[in-house]
């Protein structure tokens, strides 16, 4: 008997450039098991001069980018977290099928916590690059909606409920007390909820934040607070989002898109996107099959996050 579906299987398999591993597929907006309607039911205006701040600025940049909206770092650090959730929800779904018939193993929640470790991280980090420069530039030449603010205020609630669930069930699995099916539901409830809120908000952000911010600035003019991102970026949320455009588009499309020089590939991305791939990937890829990881780094590689 299976609660939800049909067995979990790995997701699609693509052959990366680089060294050798197997990686879940790509994911688009809106695609993934669970889909959100859009937040926002009519068509956006950036040019609607009630967010202009001053005439010294008006919203007249758009056409001066030389990629759409679907091209840009914003869209492609979105699509990352979509498809974080598409595969959490996946080794969720399948650790539950399991315990139906054979509990739960120890390995396997400490497995999740590290995935749910690795999301969070990712996350934290995304929402600090548009609270704390993205969007703090912005305010110098826009009136913002408040309602982002307030979105990444309610997902981090959500966040901090799911971290105590995932670290009080791996301390139980630790110290060997019985962690059964019953236990996985609400955590799975929670996470469902979490993924619906987290895809609405990001749809949101991409019809109004995203519009606005090209509206109101070149490409030259955000080059810099886009280098301040990627400089402060954990491994794992830059390993995700190569992960999630795929080896070779990163570095023959979108290093060159935002005029990021080739050696950074070999001194700097390559560690971060193979962090993210031992970290996420290694513990997914085990969830799914049911067959034990290897060493993954675990709760203790920080360092490297």
């Amino acid at each position: 008997m299976r609660i939800f579906g049909k067995k979990a299987t790995s997701s699609k398999k693509i052959k990366k450039t680089g060294k050798k591993t197997t990686t879940t597929a790509p994911i688009k907006k809106n695609q993934g098991s669970s889909k959100a309607p859009p937040a926002v039911a009519n068509v956006f205006d950036p040019t609607d001069k009630k967010f202009q701040l001053s005439p010294e600025f008006p919203p007249s940049k758009e056409s001066t980018w030389p990629y759409p909206k679907e091209k840009d770092g914003w869209m492609i650090a979105h699509d990352a977290i979509r498809l974080e959730l598409t595969d959490l929800r996946k080794t969720l779904d399948a650790v539950v099928n399991r315990s139906m018939d054979d509990g739960i193993a120890a390995w396997e929640i400490k497995a999740l916590q590290d995935c749910f470790d690795v999301h969070f991280i990712h996350v934290h980090a995304h929402h600090s690059n548009e609270d704390d420069i993205v969007v703090a530039e912005m305010k110098n030449r826009i009136k913002l909606l408040d309602k982002i603010a307030t979105d990444h205020d309610h997902l981090l609630k959500m966040m901090n409920e799911l971290e105590d669930r995932m670290t009080g069930l791996n301390n139980r699995a630790a110290a060997a007390a019985p962690v059964d099916h019953n236990d996985m539901l609400g955590i799975v409830k929670l996470f469902y909820q979490y993924d619906t809120d987290m895809r609405a908000h990001l749809i949101e952000e991409e019809d109004t934040t995203l519009p606005l911010m090209r509206a109101y600035y070149t490409k030259e003019e955000m080059e810099p607070f886009i280098m301040k991102i990627i400089e402060k970026s954990p491994a794992v949320e830059l390993g995700s989002f190569i992960h999630c455009l795929g080896v070779d588009e990163y570095r023959n499309e979108f290093m060159v898109q935002e005029n990021i020089p080739p050696f950074l590939w070999s001194t700097v991305f390559q560690g971060k996107y193979d962090t993210f791939v031992k970290r996420f990937i290694g513990n997914v890829d085990a969830l799914l099959t049911g067959n034990a990881p290897k060493n993954t780094g675990g709760l203790f590689a920080c360092c490297q996050a």
